[in-house]
């Protein structure tokens, strides 16, 4: 009897000991501090070659295809249209890159430049300061433009019209605002169109927007703007020529094998101190570009382009006329894992001459380019 009695009174005290045990563990738990979690850091390089050779049929002689183009323009002769090496430091809420290049594009597209900046394609540094937001600042792609300097981005072998006469890179601060995976804001404050350092030093920072929008279905529209002075045309006391200028674009999906994008520039300058309120000088330029895929390795893409700058805002006078151009190009390309063997044959008509032959001008131009770009990530 006193054996059943020990046995029943340890059955009775079980459930106290048991929630003394949990009391114990939970104040113990209650003590111990979360283990902050380790950021996430990553450094990766990259790197990126474009050889080609371009040949102009009405222009055999110059070495220099025409002004108005910052990309394969060398005449009858191999080179490096551009080269650059890239690295990338990621964390939870920094990042850095640093890409230095080389190259016929870095030679003629930096020519506003000092000579030791001319080596720098992009360096910023960016900090996380929302979930949704970034702050970025120092020298990046340009947010202006449907293609890139990357040639593999593009669907074709050269730039459009629209493209070569309009920002590749600004130097500032630019602030990310993922909305969505759909919807992308960002604001740009820099140093002007185009440029690391200001001319003379006197340059009155610029403001730009861009506005992107992915579908479900994988189609892009772009958005861009730009208000701030047209750099190249600074001149002391005189008063500073401000430039609005916008830059649409969408990238549609058609099928799985039918691409089309489409771009269009529209700018207007003097915006407030024009001496001809009624007729402020304009620009404007559009290209459309449609792409067939045959297979993984075979490419072909067709544009067509129209450029008209009456007033000489963006390009140079030549041969005393103005460039108000149209053009065809089309392209084939031959992917080999990594590289792309692409060809291109590229006219290009204007109603007065501004093209260069051997010993004079002319009103159209024949262009012919191939290259071989890697991009290694």
């Amino acid at each position: 009897m006193m054996g059943l009695t020990i046995l029943f009174n340890l059955f009775s005290l079980t459930p106290i000991l048991y929630a003394n045990d949990t009391l114990d563990r939970q104040e113990t738990k209650n003590l111990i501090r979360p283990l902050q979690q380790t950021p996430k850091r990553t450094i990766q390089f990259s790197g990126y070659m474009d050889v080609f050779y371009a040949t102009n049929f009405r222009n055999n002689l110059n070495p220099e295809n025409s002004p108005y183009f910052v990309n394969h323009n060398r005449n009858n002769q191999f080179n490096v249209n551009l080269a650059m090496l890239k690295a990338e430091y990621n964390s939870n809420s920094t990042r850095v890159v640093l890409a230095v290049q080389g190259g016929t594009y870095a030679f003629d597209n930096y020519t506003n430049e000092p000579d030791y900046l001319r080596i720098l394609n992009q360096a910023f540094v960016g900090v996380k300061l929302h979930k949704k937001l970034w702050l970025d600042a120092g020298i990046f792609d340009s947010y202006i433009g449907m293609e890139s300097a990357v040639n593999t981005e593009n669907l074709t072998y050269s730039r459009s019209l629209i493209a070569d006469n309009s920002p590749y890179y600004f130097t500032g601060l630019k602030l990310n605002y993922l909305q969505s995976n759909r919807l992308k804001l960002k604001l740009i404050v820099s140093n002007g169109w185009q440029r690391i350092s200001p001319k003379d030093n006197r340059g009155i920072p610029a403001v730009g927007t861009a506005l992107t929008y992915n579908s479900i279905k994988g189609n892009e529209f772009n958005w861009s703007t730009y208000l701030g002075e047209n750099n190249d045309s600074v001149v002391a006391f005189r008063p500073p020529v401000v430039v609005f200028f916008n830059n649409f674009y969408h990238k549609w999906q058609l099928s799985e094998k039918w691409k089309l994008w489409s771009g269009m520039d529209v700018g207007v300058t003097d915006l407030f101190f024009s001496r001809l309120a009624r007729q402020r000088p304009y620009w404007f330029g559009g290209a459309m570009i449609l792409q067939y895929q045959w297979n993984e390795k075979w490419h072909t893409a067709l544009r067509a382009e129209h450029y008209n700058d009456p007033n000489g805002t963006m390009t140079q006078r030549i041969n005393g006329q103005r460039l108000q151009a149209s053009g065809f190009s089309l392209n084939q390309d031959y992917t080999i894992e990594e590289a792309k063997i692409r060809l291109e044959v590229k006219y290009l008509t204007n109603p007065n001459p501004v093209f260069r032959t051997e010993n004079s001008f002319s009103n159209n131009s024949l262009m012919l380019m191939a290259g071989i770009v890697m991009a290694i990530k």
